[in-house]
């Protein structure tokens, strides 16, 4: 049972009453007054980056939650398909056999659903793009693209990115494959979703591919400017053909896994994937973090294909889960879950003295306080058992505004998604652990500090599913 949050408030402050037995209350006086009045700086980085590395290191860890992200997890049906178009896109491996993650770009091709288009060509130095085929839909875009590469060597290619004439990115994330190309023409597929509303886009958007020398761009997010070639294309929209586009189903199915409710609102299914809009029930007893293993289950109970999850989106307080489509088939659809990553709702605040190196209050007693923390940063390690090493439920996320002993808010200094660090247990009577570093700003700061969960690796399993589609 949960030990009542006042009373460890209680201890807590007791024990700091018989800390300071030795201290006169002049100088105790004295402190608080300096801890109060103390202006703190704020240094709060551009929120556009946090946005940006928020989305990179979301689809990272869903790779770790998902079987394999974006690709077919279920397949009793004999095996991935096989088709010409994929081919002739140059999406494929021997004979033209293609994965689920190509599944969207392929079967759209085949639908002919990928427009052809003329003259969307730019060439700089050793380099042209030929931009030969789209399909754009209420949700997002996607694009075949073919890269000629003259330099006489093989190169490195960034994904395509689509911006306003200004520069601005107009996509929520996207993707492109390769991400590399040899001497003459190599052909890419690229899938990019909407930042916003489709309406609001400019009736010209720009598509950017960003080239580089071999190993310029070994990180996998972009090639760095001073090694790199931009092309940019213009590229017209029929916003009036893209309101057509797809079909949006209201659903208002529940899903229902331990107890608490998952409302399935709405689909939208087009050329550029299956989108789902997802919400959890406000009377749901525990704060619902994330599903585990959603995936689109395509087919009868003894003919299926599952695909696995895309993309997470947080659109205008809504949450849409992307799955691929397959554009030639018209079979019914489950949604299926594994279960959920969630806690109580009384158990999502954690509260810490970093003075001390004492966590005062945690969701469980597997989260300990590093004594490598110091100063400005705060330093936790989520103790594993071994039967745990391999399920990737490794997330916490802290809420970017945390609160003093006073009641003062401060913002972390880094973005409040901490990617966990695997330890090694130190002695054979230690178990191992994930690591999870914070900068708080200050290391100046009255105690105790009050923290949001936003995630914590606490699964619950659970396997139930819903239907989509008939």
């Amino acid at each position: 049972m949960a030990v009542n949050e006042e009373q460890l408030l209680k201890e807590y402050f007791q024990g700091i009453s018989a800390h300071a037995d030795g201290v006169s209350e002049a100088k105790l006086n004295a402190a608080i007054a300096e801890g109060v009045g103390k202006q703190r700086s704020r240094r709060r980085q551009p929120r556009r980056k946090w946005a940006l590395a928020f989305t990179a290191v979301l689809a990272a860890l869903l790779l770790l939650l998902i079987p394999q992200l974006g690709d077919r997890v279920l397949e009793p049906d004999g095996g991935q398909a096989e088709t010409n178009a994929a081919a002739r896109l140059g999406l494929s491996g021997a004979a033209g056999i293609y994965g689920s993650s190509q599944t969207t770009a392929a079967s759209a091709f085949e639908a002919g659903l990928l427009k052809k288009i003329d003259g969307a060509v730019a060439e700089k130095g050793s380099y042209k793009v030929e931009i030969e085929r789209i399909a754009a839909d209420r949700k997002g875009m996607l694009l075949v693209f073919s890269l000629y590469n003259n330099s006489g060597h093989k190169v490195e290619v960034a994904s395509l990115t689509l911006a306003d004439q200004e520069g601005q990115p107009l996509i929520y994330t996207g993707s492109s494959s390769p991400n590399e190309a040899a001497t003459g023409a190599t052909r890419f597929y690229s899938q990019q979703l909407w930042a916003g509303e489709y309406s609001s886009l400019p009736d010209t958007v720009y598509a950017n591919i960003v080239v580089g020398a071999e190993g310029a761009a070994s990180s996998g997010l972009a090639v760095p400017a001073s090694d790199a070639t931009r092309l940019t294309v213009p590229l017209k929209l029929d916003k009036a053909e893209m309101a057509k586009a797809g079909q949006e189903l209201k659903l208002d199915q529940t899903l229902t896994a331990a107890g608490q409710n998952i409302l399935i609102k709405s689909a939208y299914f087009s050329t550029t994937g299956v989108y789902l809009n997802i919400a959890y029930d406000s009377a749901n007893s525990k704060q619902i973090f994330s599903l585990i293993s959603p995936q689109l289950i395509q087919g009868t109970d003894n003919v299926y294909t599952g695909y696995g999850l895309l993309q997470t989106m947080k659109l205008n307080g809504e949450t849409m889960y992307v799955f691929p489509r397959d554009n030639t088939s018209n079979a019914p659809l489950k949604l299926r879950i594994s279960g959920i990553v969630a806690l109580d709702k009384s158990a999502t605040r954690l509260i810490i003295d970093t003075d001390m190196q004492k966590i005062i209050k945690a969701p469980d007693d597997r989260l300990k306080f590093s004594a490598e923390s110091s100063g400005e940063s705060m330093i936790l390690d989520y103790e594993l058992k071994s039967t745990e090493l391999a399920k990737g439920y490794l997330s916490m996320q802290l809420a970017d505004q945390f609160v003093d002993g006073t009641g003062q808010k401060h913002l972390l200094q880094t973005s409040a998604w901490s990617l966990a660090q695997f330890r090694k247990a130190a002695t054979a009577a230690e178990n191992p652990s994930y690591r999870y570093s914070f900068d708080l700003g200050s290391g100046d700061l009255p105690q105790p500090l009050t923290f949001t969960l936003e995630s914590y690796p606490n699964p619950i399993k659970e396997r139930v599913e819903v239907t989509i589609r008939e």
